[in-house]
């Protein structure tokens, strides 16, 4: 008889999965099964397992499924997902994930900590919302839509000073509960007892039994982050099936009328409604547009989002927004100019005057974008099917779609991005640099995309792709990508990318910042010193300098205090380090300073 791992008595603790895994002690059960801690023999470490319900084990097709969808899972690779490591079925049938063992507290706790309801901060919600969209890309660009979002499967981390880490769970496994039309014999898996989604976060298509695209994942952020700005659900009723008529027919209250004290600016309450539009194709088309929508709220033009203006007014995305704000400014300067004593003639036409200049800076930010431009509206059909062979999975089709329209246009920048994005899910790492490189050098806002840059930073360690994601973050990138280099040059596990992330991040940023880092060098500080004094050239001597800088070692301070002062020449009086000498003063100054410290 199989072990029922959602049983109450935990038989499995002390058991032996898969000859590899040893069940240390329940972490938490629910409608799909149980989370174990458990231990890999061999490599000594701690894992989180995660058993799903026995009943699911016994249907073919589920398990069929499972094992597309888990091995989809498996090939997340993001800072903000939860790393799926392995999967299969036990000697009594049960399906189990393995994955990463995270130490934090999921969403709904920080929401609800005593188990009512508490707003957060904005700017505390905003900083998780991004996470999760930036999560959701990753995904949807490699094919995958979670179809489960909810605070229960974000889980906030601490690492060294940084907290609220976002890490999403359960990928792919959602996508398992939805498909009951696929499962034979007359069984279907609410049978099985199985909770299809969670009806308080569940888009209107998914409750309609529609197929659901990214667009369902990104009506379930909008969900999430309305209940963290307002501590409560926009939805909630005794019953479920009310819950789930209340998604299909009724609007949220807006959240700012939700939480009247929390502060929640205006743009912001726009944001979450366009979020959780009934109809998908009112919604944002994807992650990374409902991100530019946020991260308005970061720039010079707070207040004024990428958000649906009146479609009667033609005015388009940042209509409604501009005109608020113009009406409001228009009876400020007005008011002001009546209780300066000017007379109305004046007032009204200092404020046109003002208004005017005002406009003026506004369209210059409206037109500013920092992220990549819209491809052409001809290639509009053509992309959005493949867009939608890339979110269902269909990667072969995708592929064949995304050819054709290399071929047509080659000049286009988003085909050859979501060529990259499609390479890297099938392991084409090295061409997924050369699409991505392309996909910058035809639109430089590529250089600031979260998909783009979180894959080239897992390649980062990579031994054969490592080098050649350094240059395109250093070479392609610049700027936007330091930080992923100085992190690269601190902790890389090969020595060459290491140093060659270094030499990068000094060049952008200066020497002083990777000595701030104090990145820890190999065993060959002796050839790099001996490097630095017999070089032949000074860009040779240089590229040692700027790698022995990277360690922030104050006992290589003489040793780059003679090379700044080392002389040659016809007759011995000419500085010969002059190439590097401004980097050779600033760090001078820095581990003088530290050493005085």
């Amino acid at each position: 008889m199989p072990v029922d791992a959602t049983q109450t008595e935990d038989t499995l603790v002390g058991r032996t999965i898969a000859e590899r895994y040893r069940v240390l002690a329940p972490i938490g059960r629910g409608g799909m099964g149980a989370v174990y801690r458990v231990e890999h023999l061999m490599l000594k470490k701690e894992l989180a397992l995660k058993f799903l319900h026995p009943e699911l084990g016994r249907l073919d097709e589920v398990a069929r499924r499972f094992e597309r969808e888990a091995e989809a899972a498996a090939r997340l690779d993001h800072p903000n997902i939860v790393q799926v490591t392995d999967f299969g079925r036990t000697a009594e049938g049960m399906l189990f994930l393995v994955m990463e063992l995270l130490q934090g507290d999921s969403l709904t706790a920080v929401i609800r900590p005593d188990g009512v309801g508490t707003p957060i901060p904005v700017e505390r919600a905003l900083h998780i919302e991004r996470q999760i969209l930036r999560a959701l890309e990753h995904a949807h660009a490699s094919g995958i839509v979670h179809r489960d979002l909810k605070p229960d499967n974000v889980m906030l981390i601490k690492r060294d000073d940084e907290v609220d880490i976002v890490k999403l769970l359960d990928f792919g496994i959602a996508k398992l509960t939805l498909a009951d039309g696929e499962v034979g014999k007359g069984e279907t898996l609410t049978q099985a007892g199985v909770v299809f989604g969670t009806p308080e976060y569940l888009s209107p298509e998914q409750a309609m039994g529609e197929e659901a695209d990214r667009r369902a994942d990104l009506y379930s952020a909008g969900i999430v982050l309305y209940e963290m700005l307002a501590g409560r659900r926009p939805f909630d009723a005794a019953s479920k099936v009310a819950i789930v008529s209340m998604h299909l027919t009724q609007k949220a209250m807006p959240v700012t009328q939700a939480a009247p004290d929390a502060n929640i600016p205006r743009w912001l309450e726009r944001v979450v409604e366009r979020a959780m539009a009934k109809k998908r194709d009112e919604r944002y088309s994807d992650a990374q547009e409902f991100l530019q929508a946020l991260d308005w709220s970061a720039g010079p033009s707070r207040g004024l989002p990428v958000v649906s203006g009146s479609p009667s007014a033609g005015i388009g995305r940042l209509g409604e927004a501009v005109l608020d704000r113009v009406a409001t400014a228009w009876s400020f300067l007005v008011r002001r100019g009546r209780e300066a004593g000017v007379p109305w003639p004046r007032a009204f036409a200092a404020a046109g005057v003002a208004l005017a200049v005002a406009l003026v800076g506004l369209v210059v930010i409206m037109r500013r974008t920092d992220g990549p431009r819209p491809a052409p509206p001809a290639m509009a059909d053509s992309l959005g099917r493949a867009e939608s062979l890339l979110a269902h999975g269909e990667l072969e089709g995708a592929r064949a779609a995304l050819q054709q329209l290399q071929s047509a246009h080659p000049e286009t920048a988003r085909v050859h991005y979501l060529m990259g994005n499609l390479d890297y899910a099938q392991g084409e790492r090295e061409r997924a640099l050369g699409d991505y490189q392309r996909a910058i050098q035809l639109d430089r806002g590529y250089k600031t995309d979260p998909v783009l840059r979180g894959n080239v930073r897992a390649m980062l360690d990579r031994r054969t792709e490592g080098q050649a994601a350094v240059a395109l973050l250093a070479d392609d990138i610049g700027k936007p990508a330091l930080a992923d280099l100085v992190a690269c040059a601190k902790g890389c596990r090969d020595d060459r990318v290491r140093r060659r992330a270094a030499e990068a991040a000094v060049k952008i940023g200066g020497p002083a910042l990777i000595a701030e880092e104090g990145r820890p060098l190999g065993k060959d500080d002796d050839a790099l010193l001996d490097k630095l004094r017999n070089g032949k050239s000074c860009r040779e001597r240089k590229a040692a300098a700027l790698e022995l800088i990277a360690t922030g070692d104050k006992t290589y301070l003489d040793s780059l205090r003679a090379a700044r002062e080392r002389k040659g020449g016809l007759f011995g009086l000419e500085g010969i380090n002059g190439c590097m000498r401004r980097e050779l003063d600033a760090a001078i100054r820095k581990l003088d300073g530290d050493k005085d410290k």
